[in-house]
């Protein structure tokens, strides 16, 4: 078998499985082309050993050098992902400047446990980025700012719960508007 006929049934295989055929594109600026060239085989590579990547293959334009002196490459790559989770998390972490489904060609069916995860997966990249925001980037009044508008925020989900009778836990507690009975039956 060759290694088309290998990579075609490899693809068939994941796809009938829930995976996703995509092509990411990259691009990447820098003052010395040869760095550049270096820098984006390196990321493709890294693209290619993530987990849940079945294969990937990346076609690199030549470094183009600007008016100001700097050069451009842009990179297209097609992957295999096993999953939509992986392909979310190769969005995230590598950040494509564009995204393209190619297979499936009409839609992409996510069980529960994968909506859970992708869901999570965003939860904990958007804790991480405040969190590198709140420690690295803000500083000073605009810090303080930002926590007093954070405890404001901390006291209206309260109030907010306490209004539609549910506690931290999103379980129901007991209390009732104007002391009538909840007309939720659960």
């Amino acid at each position: 078998m060759s290694e088309k006929q290998d990579i075609d049934q490899l693809t068939k295989e994941v796809l009938s499985q829930g995976g996703i055929q995509a092509l990411l594109y990259f691009d990447i600026h820098g003052g010395d082309p040869e760095i550049l060239k270096n820098m984006m085989v390196q990321f493709l590579s890294k693209i290619t050993k993530t987990e849940g990547v079945a294969w990937s293959y990346g076609e690199i334009e030549p470094p183009i050098k600007s008016e100001d002196g700097l050069y451009s490459s842009m990179a297209e790559v097609k992957v295999l992902v096993r999953s939509f989770e992986v392909l979310i998390f190769l969005s995230l972490n590598f950040a494509p400047i564009g995204v393209e489904v190619v297979k499936p060609e009409n839609q992409i069916k996510l069980n529960l446990n994968e909506v859970h995860r992708v869901c999570l997966n965003l939860s904990e990249f958007s804790h991480m980025y405040t969190d590198l925001y709140l420690n690295k980037v803000l500083k000073g009044d605009d810090k303080v700012e930002y926590y007093k508008k954070f405890k404001a925020r901390e006291e209206l989900g309260k109030q907010l719960r306490e209004k539609f009778g549910t506690n931290k836990d999103n379980t129901k507690n007991d209390n009732t508007d104007n002391g009538n009975e909840s007309d939720n039956n659960e």
